[in-house]
């Protein structure tokens, strides 16, 4: 059944879109685009104008069907969509079973599959994805639950076959039969999944099933809470605490009990009849050329969702990826699908140097060598600015396009050059809010620019939109921003107490900290010597040391011990200068904190050398 689809889809690919089977080049692709959409198909162009414009109509449909929050939605890059000929074709990639897949994450805009053989607005994986795409750009947040709730509801729409209309709201009779066969998980479990990433594969179907019946009970019986609680989400409130202010009695209980008499025979529901409205902005045709033909066969290929290696597909990934790179041995399209099947590091740099020398023009081809200069083993600053120039000239190239964007901001923050990276994720954010990656950069920026309460808002953006098929790194990568921003949160609440302790003691501008027996790291000042106490954007943080505390043979003479923690703006531990306390304590705190690890100091988006005083009070 189609709520399976998805679970089934493969998840990363370094190319753009996908196409058809074994089809000799010589085969007439189009590539289409309208304000919303890029289509590209191998039917005849009759029927790829028609399905372009039915692709825009059914937006627009789900735009007026939903109360979203009354805003135009903002720009948005356009969602590419693959038609191909008919369901044989299109089993040559994936099981038979399956009407349709989606791709996304690696280099590629998000990609949907399909086959032609069934009318495009009637497409439920289509449907899903087109739904996730508004849903993206209209919600500021969106926990999982209501953003595959949303999709599941939208994606049953139908053509009215009486009237020029779409029919939005009809109960999904197959879905609701599954969940009476299976079991459903609980609203309370369903509501506390912070993103679909975080579940696991085994309960994909039941999850997106049961978030269903969640969100078309709220639209049927409880449409005026559900407006105001998509309007607080448009708006960017926490998840949590809007749908307590906009259905203040709805329990866990009593919303399975709604939620069930989705399974009641004979229940009346309403659905909408949605208009459709001519569509009248531009639409364009080109034809593809043979070797863009060649790499998406390649890509499509390579991806085969629910095939391995034993149905042929690698071996014919090969063979089309072979024809592209003999029509030009350095298309950046190509090399993505290249890199992708696998190749030393060091050749795929230099080949995507030389793609970048020979297509000066292509953004693709900038963004291709940043992002392997990015997962290089070995980053030496020679790398890391290698990798920033390539970000930064992929941006020149395309200023709105926000995947070069978010790359250029990645790269700036990689060098702690917070202030520059900002303003850039934020645009790159702006054009596709929908976009996890994006997401996660913009934390990046605002962590590095001392923005902590604005970092976790972006980061939990991100880890909303992160899909239940998010790479490992990615994922990897918010944990490891979140566990930053933990650190410095608890280094600025022992600043503070440590502030307060010390003005106590003795009247001085300096900062500090105290805690037993470890201290957090807190910034007093620029150590370059006659300098002044300065402000910093972000203080200093210890990381992970390789001992739990200052081991000490006998007693300290003394009860107290304040010490100086000079830290490079590299990060390394320079010195540390005794303060006060007897002689062994101080010796066994430099033993200590020369085990840890630290990030700088930051002024004005910059790492700068910075002193930590910290305290040390022993029983």
């Amino acid at each position: 059944m189609n709520v399976k689809v998805k679970h089934l889809a493969a998840a990363t690919l370094l190319a753009l879109g996908a196409c058809h089977s074994i089809a000799p080049a010589q085969q007439r692709w189009l590539e289409l685009e309208s304000d919303h959409f890029v289509l590209r198909t191998d039917v005849d162009e009759e029927e790829a104008r028609a399905a372009l414009v039915s692709l825009e109509q059914t937006r627009e449909v789900f735009l007026r069907a939903l109360p979203w929050s009354g805003s135009k939605p903002p720009p948005a890059r356009p969602l590419t969509v693959v038609e191909l000929a008919d369901l044989a074709e299109l089993h040559q990639f994936t099981k038979p079973e399956v009407d349709g897949f989606v791709s996304d994450y690696g280099m590629a805009e998000r990609v949907v599959v399909l086959s032609a053989e069934r009318e495009t607005a009637q497409q439920p994986v289509l449907n899903h994805e087109l739904a996730h795409a508004v849903a993206g750009l209209m919600l500021r947040r969106q926990p999982a639950w209501f953003a595959e709730g949303i999709a599941c509801f939208l994606q049953n729409t139908r053509k009215d076959p009486d009237a020029a209309r779409d029919l939005v709201g009809e109960i999904d009779e197959e879905r609701v039969q599954w969940l009476a066969q299976h079991t459903a998980m609980s609203a309370e479990q369903v509501l506390s999944i912070p993103g679909a990433a975080e579940l696991p594969d085994r309960d994909g179907a039941r999850f997106e099933s049961t978030a269903y019946e969640l969100v078309f009970a709220l639209f049927n019986q409880r449409n005026a809470g559900l407006a105001a609680y998509m309007r607080m989400l448009a708006h960017g409130d926490d998840p949590g605490a809007a749908f307590a202010a906009a259905f203040p009695d709805l329990t866990p209980a009593r919303l399975d009990e709604l939620a069930r008499a989705a399974q009641t025979p004979g229940v009346h529901f309403a659905k909408l009849g949605v208009p459709l409205l001519p569509y009248q902005g531009k639409l364009e045709v080109r034809a593809m050329t043979p070797v863009a033909i060649h790499a998406q066969l390649a890509a499509l290929y390579a991806l085969s969702p629910g095939l391995d290696d034993r149905t042929g597909a690698k071996a014919r990934a090969e063979a089309e990826l072979k024809l592209a790179l003999q029509a030009d041995a350095h298309d950046p399209e190509a090399l993505a699908v290249r890199f992708y099947l696998g190749m030393p590091r060091e050749q795929a740099r230099a080949l995507a140097q030389e793609a970048v020398a020979l297509h000066p023009d292509s953004f693709r081809a900038q963004l291709l060598l940043a992002r392997l200069l990015g997962e290089m083993e070995q980053r030496s600053p020679g790398i890391a600015q290698e990798r920033l120039q390539a970000a930064e000239a992929a941006a020149k190239l395309a200023p709105e396009e926000p995947r070069a964007l978010a790359m250029h901001a990645a790269a700036l923050a990689e060098q702690h050059r917070g202030a520059e990276a900002l303003p850039i994720a934020q645009r790159a954010v702006a054009l596709d809010p929908s976009d996890p990656n994006g997401l996660a950069i913009l934390a990046l920026a605002q962590a590095e620019s001392g923005m902590a309460a604005e970092a976790r808002a972006s980061l939990s953006r991100a880890a909303e939109r992160a899909t239940e098929n998010a790479p490992r790194e990615f994922l990897a990568m918010l944990r490891e921003l979140g566990a930053r921003l933990d650190r410095e949160q608890q280094a600025s609440a022992s600043q503070q107490e440590a502030a307060a302790m010390l003005a106590k003691q003795q009247p001085s501008t300096t900062e500090s900290s105290t805690a037993k027996p470890s201290a957090a790291a807190v910034p007093r000042a620029d150590v370059e010597p006659g300098h002044a106490l300065v402000k910093l954007d972000r203080p200093p943080v210890r990381g992970e040391c390789g001992q739990p505390g200052p081991a000490f043979f006998g007693k300290p003479k003394s009860k107290r011990a304040e010490v100086r923690a000079i830290i490079e703006d590299d990060g390394k531990l320079l010195e540390v200068q005794k303060v006060s306390g007897d002689e062994a304590a101080v010796q066994a705190i430099r033993q200590y904190l020369s085990t840890c690890s630290y990030e700088p100091g930051r002024r004005g988006g910059q790492p700068v050398r910075a002193a930590l005083v910290q305290i040390f009070t022993f029983p």
